[in-house]
């Protein structure tokens, strides 16, 4: 059956022409008007002899060839077990001229790993090489030209005019070409019909009957070309193949509709704003298959296989099943019979009306001209693809746009796409929308129309605290091919970060497209600093498919106060108008260099010249990068480390290349200050490197590099910035001091994965602790998120703006244009104790014209009240996180309070503070929901034991001697208190627990997803681990994974707080910690109910930071009411 029977036949041509030397020529019908748009179509198989060449000749006389020829697919291998190079004769139709692309007839290798192509290998063979395939080429008039169409997929366009005039066709004695006509098609103003069958895979219902015949007709209106059962899509087939590799790859996210991919339904089409797409499909009755299907709109971006990042608009659809009601946009249309011959069951036949989210890829829609980030040069286009359920935000990666493997129980017998009505373009005034000094904040949006109608543009404006701040909307009609635009005042009466979402509605008031957006309003540059400030960014430089523009970059650099970048596509002299220069010289010599280290120091000595020469403001390079294992030193915890031969070879090799690269610097450059370390938290490196002769004189400063991810900023590790610490101590341990400092890759955290206000709250408090360390070199995060399938990385996404070229404002944007502009100058002048190790407050003086002091505040948990006592009438300026600011005086006994908690708040004074202490602190935005039911009160202190289990001991946890006992607690009545007889031997770093276990397990009732316990902490920053026993009385515990990165499980807080876990890691909310939490004494990934709490671990810690130096704790905690709830 072919398919061309959708459409509308105007006369058949003739049937299959081959003969010793093919030539063919096919005219308009002689008998239509020259305006009325007729389309050609044929059937053609090129032969293995001589190229086949088409030509078209248009209504403007211009005559324009397609040349196709048979190749191979070549290249380099990256599955190695099937050779460095492949090989594939014959397996790819390469077009050229008119058209250009290449064609996988046999599956693109690349797309695949070394065991998906094993398993594929005999299913292969069956494909037919390349100069046997029957493809049809489609040639249909367009307002602008020629549009080419092959096997149902867009190839691009030919600029002409005067509509199609002659298609001819010339090749060798084996080429044929067959089924050739003039039509008409069922396209319009406001569908497009896609020859679905001709991508689809069929499996489940290759068999099937339906009720709709075959070919072009209506659906409930609804132009569609329907499929037979043979031609059905069979979403089943739908999976990722080779996906992330070498970290900023992604086959998965690089295809093309032409990579012969069965595994890939994707049909490219003319780049449009589809708003809408009709999918006629049915659903698999399997109970295995899952009823989900996603409909997805984007333009893959295969230029050296980096994939497309966020830019993808998915929609998913819940598929009826089982004679379940469908959901509001599905209506049956028909039956299928599933196989007529052995009398398998008739299922319904639906159409769905899928809106797709045309705003999420806005700047994919904006963009005219051909994409160089695509693969495909065919001028502007999208790529349409329906797959199965899609996965989720995950700890380190995002899955969201990637198939689960979850089989989809949908199969496809049609589909068309609706054009929107009209199409809207936004044009910053500012680059991302980001206003200060004296700009005016306005935003202008143009739209287009496709069909005269009354459209109406509104717009909603949101505070950083989701305050409603403003509202318009501007009705206007248009005929089409008319243009409206409109200006929208983005002025507020606050500075700070504001959402923008805007709405385009059809004369219905039906919403066809919304879009959100984000824009910026910061208060005048008052900063003095100038390329001697801390303060730096990673900018991809173009990278990732990010902004190479410096005159798109550099004003995103100076209105946040970044001095200094990591790109170096500029000299400082071309950045000069933006303030900017290089964060380092970087590390320029490899452990190779020993070999010849005379010509290794010819070659560096050249290039640091050289780049100074261009770079003359920056006055760092580093020894080392990413080149040593990121792990705890033992020395931390007073063992002595074991070596093997190798890691002691390594290790003194290291020293030695670092001895002499120091010595080197210090007699050729000895302006140039070394920041050995870049290597994660660099602390195994530095006591590796000292314990083996490093001479420190070489160290002006030890750089890490920790991503911080979900981290909470004061955590300890060594993946987060707190690793500072451990790297100081094992250069104090040595009887150096040697001072900290930021390497150009420094701390990334994706709002995507701990949400856009914490991402803001986290880079600060990297800020202020780098500050309170000494740090030299603060550059947190990335200047913007990748645009390519590197976003999906921890890096990628730890943008402070959005992929470009939005480039809009993420909260961090200007919390950290607050943090450059407030802390200006600032030199850290004393850590200011407040009664607690969880509220922490530091002071800085600023070396400005008119000097001054700022504190800087801040609580990791819940808020906190602070008293600033002043021995005289003081007056301040109060500044949050995002910028606004108040004029506050004392009272009359010389104090003020301001409110501080994980959003840092920061006082401007003229005066040095006396002290600060703690007024209040509140946690009641984390207590339980009425549903919490206390399964133990904890009340009676002889219903619990303490016991002994070694479970948690390891090199950073031991057994400790506690104390347990029942208490009348002054603000919340009886309860159990625990304390510590602290062993002072131990390091700080090594916590102390034991188990509190109940003497009856106790009942948790229903089926609930969060466990928690009130706790009155002492801000140890040990931890609570919750044990509750199932249904098959396995003992569960919370200690699984990567350990509670969020911190959530930590007594990081003073007082009485509600701590609380999850239970069901399936129904809860994503957590940002890689690895299952929950862990078993048997078998399984989750608890089974119903559930009994059965013991409560306790670690805590002597000391905690300040936070930056070590502070006794009070060693007691208390605990009341432990249960659950749903």
């Amino acid at each position: 059956m072919r398919l061309m029977i959708a459409l509308v036949l105007i006369g058949a041509l003739g049937g299959g022409v081959s003969a010793a030397s093919l030539a063919v020529q096919d005219d308009f019908p002689v008998n239509r008007k020259r305006d009325v748009p007729l389309s050609y179509g044929a059937t053609f198989q090129v032969g293995a002899k001589t190229p086949l060449a088409i030509t078209i000749l248009a209504g403007d006389e211009s005559s324009h060839t397609i040349q196709i020829e048979t190749v191979s697919q070549r290249g380099s291998n990256p599955n190695k077990e099937y050779g460095s190079e492949y090989s594939i004769e014959n397996s790819v139709l390469r077009f050229r001229g008119a058209v250009n692309l290449l064609y996988h007839v046999h599956p693109r290798i690349i797309r695949y790993t070394d065991e998906q192509i094993a398993s594929r290998l005999k299913a292969w063979e069956k494909v037919a090489v390349a100069s046997e395939r029957e493809v049809h080429i489609e040639i249909r008039p367009v307002s602008d030209g020629l549009a080419v169409w092959l096997d149902g997929k867009y190839a691009g366009s030919i600029a002409c005019s005067g509509g199609l005039k002659r298609v001819s066709f010339a090749g060798g004695d084996d080429a044929l070409v067959k089924d050739r006509e003039f039509f008409s098609t069922l396209e319009n103003d406001r569908f497009l019909p896609l020859e679905y069958g001709r991508v689809a895979n069929s499996d489940a219902m290759q068999n099937a009957t339906g009720s709709l015949r075959p070919g072009g007709q209506l659906v409930a209106g609804i132009p569609m070309i329907v499929s037979d059962g043979a031609h059905s899509g069979d979403i089943a087939e739908a999976k990722q193949m080779r996906g992330s590799w070498a970290l900023e790859c992604d086959d998965y996210y690089s295809r093309t509709s032409f990579d012969g991919m069965p595994e890939s339904q994707i049909v490219s089409v003319p780049q449009r704003f589809y708003h809408r797409a009709w999918v006629l499909f049915a659903v698999d009755p399997d109970p295995k298959k899952d009823p989900m299907l996603t409909v997805r709109l984007t333009r893959f971006a295969g230029k050296s296989r980096v994939g497309r990042g966020e830019a993808i608009a998915d929609m998913d659809l819940n598929l009826p099943r089982n004679g379940q009601r469908p959901d509001d946009g599905i209506r049956q249309v028909g039956t299928v019979m599933l196989n007529e011959k052995d009398g398998s069951p008739e299922v319904p036949l639906y159409l769905a009306a899928v809106d797709i989210p045309l705003g999420e890829i806005l700047d994919l829609l904006s963009q005219e001209g051909q994409d160089s980030a695509t693969e495909l040069k065919i001028g502007p286009y999208l790529d349409f693809e329906i797959l199965g359920r899609c996965g989720a935000v995950g700890p380190q990666w995002d899955e969201q746009h990637k198939p689960t493997g979850a089989p989809s129980a949908a199969n496809i017998f049609g589909v068309t796409l609706e054009k929107a009505p009209a199409e809207l373009r936004l044009t910053p005034r500012e680059v991302g929308n980001i206003f200060h000094n004296d700009e005016t904040p306005e935003m202008d949006v143009s739209v287009m129309a496709y069909r005269t109608g009354t459209y109406q543009l509104q717009w909603t404006v949101t505070d950083i605290d989701g305050t409603q701040v403003q509202r318009g909307d501007y009705p206007f009609s248009l005929k089409a091919g008319e243009t409206a635009k409109h200006t929208i005042s983005l002025q507020q009466n606050e500075v700070g970060h504001y959402d923008i979402e805007m709405t385009l509605k059809d004369e219905q008031q039906h919403p066809f497209f919304s879009h959100a957006a984000a824009f910026a309003l910061l208060p005048h540059d008052t900063r003095e600093a100038g390329l001697d400030s801390p303060y730096s960014v990673w900018w991809f430089g173009g990278s990732h498919l990010t902004t190479r523009d410096i005159a798109q970059a550099g004003p995103l650099h100076l209105k946040a106060g970044l001095r200094r970048t990591v790109s170096r596509n500029y000299s400082e002299a071309e950045m000069a108008a933006y303030k900017m220069t290089v964060t380092s010289l970087g590390w320029a010599f490899r452990t190779a260099d020993l070999d010849d280290f005379e010509a290794a120091t010819k070659r560096v000595y050249t290039q640091t010249t050289d780049l100074l020469a261009r770079y003359p403001s920056c006055n760092n390079a580093l020894i080392f990068h990413e080149s040593h294992a990121n792990i705890l030193p033992e020395e931390l915890i007073g063992n002595e480390p074991n070596f093997t031969t190798e890691q002691r070879e390594d290790a003194e090799r290291k020293v030695k290349l670092a001895n002499r690269v120091g010595a080197f610097y210090r007699e050729q450059f000895p302006d140039v200050k070394l920041v050995v370390g870049n290597s994660g938290g660099s602390a195994k490196l530095m006591a590796d490197l000292l314990r083996f002769g490093f001479d420190p004189q070489y160290a002006d400063f030890v750089g890490i590099e920790s991503p911080g991810q979900s981290f909470m900023p004061e955590a300890i590790s060594e993946h987060n910035l707190q690793s500072a610490w451990l790297a100081r101590e094992v250069v104090r341990q040595r009887g150096q001091e040697i001072p900290i400092t930021g390497c150009p890759e420094f701390t990334y955290r994706a709002d995507r994965l701990i949400g856009a206000r914490r991402q803001a709250e986290h880079y600060v408090r990297d800020i202020l602790i780098s500050h309170a360390y000494g740090f030299k070199h603060i550059g947190p995060g990335t200047l913007e998120d990748a645009g390519g399938s590197y976003y999906n990385s921890l890096w990628g996404g730890a943008g402070i703006v959005r992929r470009a070229p939005l480039l809009y404002p993420k909260p961090s944007y200007v919390a950290i244009a607050t943090a450059t502009r407030v802390l200006d100058k600032a030199t850290r002048t004393r850590i200011i104790p407040t009664g607690s190790l969880s509220v922490y407050a530091v002071e800085f003086k600023r070396d400005r014209q008119q000097p001054d002091l700022v504190y800087g505040t801040w609580a990791p948990r819940g808020s906190a009240g602070l008293e600033f006592a002043f021995d005289e009438a003081t007056e301040a300026e109060v500044v949050d996180l995002y910028g606004r600011s108040r004029r506050v005086a004392t009272g009359a006994d010389h104090t003020l309070t301001i409110e501080t908690g994980p959003a840092a708040t920061y006082v401007i004074v003229g005066k040095p503070v006396q002290s600060i202490s703690i007024a209040s602190r509140d946690f009641s935005a984390e207590d339980p929901p009425a549903t919490f039911k206390p399964a133990e009160t904890m009340a009676d202190v002889n219903a619990w034991e303490l016991i002994s289990d070694d479970r948690l001991v390891n090199n950073f946890r031991k057994p400790g001697n506690f104390e347990m006992r029942g208490v009348n607690d002054s603000e919340r009545g009886p309860c159990i208190e625990l304390e510590l007889k602290p062993n002072t031997s131990l390091s700080p770093l090594v916590s102390e627990y034991t188990v509190m276990r109940l003497r009856e397990p106790a009942p948790l009732i229903g089926e609930p997803h969060s466990i928690g316990v009130w706790v009155k902490g002492n801000s140890n920053w040990g931890k609570v681990f919750f044990e509750v026993s199932d249904a098959d009385d396995q003992r569960w515990h919370c200690d699984g994974g990567y350990n509670d990165w969020p911190a959530d499980l930590a007594v990081n807080f003073d007082g009485w707080r509600f701590l609380q876990f999850f239970i069901d890691e399936d129904r809860s909310a994503m957590y940002s910690s890689p690895g299952r939490q929950w862990k078993s004494s048997g078998h399984g990934t989750q608890p089974k109910y119903p559930l009994r709490v059965t013991a409560l671990y306790v670690t805590m810690h002597r000391q905690a930071l300040d936070p930056v130096e070590m502070r006794d704790v009070v060693p007691v905690l208390r605990f009341q009411n432990i249960g659950a709830y749903e």
